[in-house]
């Protein structure tokens, strides 16, 4: 009978001891899998902040496409930050094309002379402005309107509420589509524009000076 109930007390301790093992590994399963969400959650609204800070804290246009004497043209981009807070920026690597056709053909853009920026991070709390040369010398391209080439010009800039981000950064790809009136065909009429956008830019004012 002893040695019954000796048995039976071990199996006891057995079960207790395979039961409290399996509440730790399910305890310690549950608080893996809860902070792999946590964790998981956090990255989401980081990532949601960093794209609304690259697509409403950072706002661009174009001021001014220039022509130049060798038939290059020089656009002058304007970047504002609409955040309210401190923002670095990469300025942005630009990228051009003209309609032909049905498709569209890259043109060279290249830096003006003397200046080296392109991949600059900067501390943007107002406005400044950057430029790049388009040399757009294409003549087979579509005249949708009379005298003018239809260019896309792409900004792809990088942006970060700190100087030295240690996480993911936001990243704003944006394609600007503008009619510019090509020089090669002879000078506007005075007061003429040098391009016409398709969309009007969300900058915000300039102030009075």
């Amino acid at each position: 009978m002893s040695g019954r109930r000796g048995s039976a007390k071990r199996r006891r301790r057995w079960a207790l001891g395979a039961g409290a093992c399996l509440a730790l590994l399910a305890g310690l399963d549950w608080w893996v899998g809860n902070a792999q969400q946590r964790a998981l959650e956090a990255r989401r609204a980081l990532r949601a902040r960093l794209d609304h800070l690259a697509f409403h804290g950072l706002r661009t246009g174009i001021d001014e496409i220039a022509a130049q004497p060798d038939g290059r043209y020089e656009v002058r981009f304007r970047l504002q930050n609409a955040s309210g807070q401190p923002l670095y920026v990469m300025l942005p690597a630009v990228e051009a094309a003209v309609q032909v056709g049905a498709r569209w053909k890259p043109l060279p853009v290249a830096e003006p002379a003397g200046i080296s920026e392109d991949g600059t991070v900067v501390k943007l709390t107002g406005e400044r402005t950057a430029a790049r040369i388009v040399t757009a010398q294409e003549r087979d391209y579509m005249e949708l309107i009379p005298g003018h080439m239809h260019l896309r010009l792409t900004l792809e800039a990088l942006v970060s509420p700190q100087e030295n981000p240690l996480e993911e950064i936001g990243e704003r790809r944006e394609d600007m589509f503008v009619y510019l009136r090509d020089r090669q065909r002879g000078e506007p009429p005075p007061g003429a524009p040098s391009f016409i956008p398709l969309r009007a830019w969300t900058l915000i004012p300039e102030p009075v000076r």
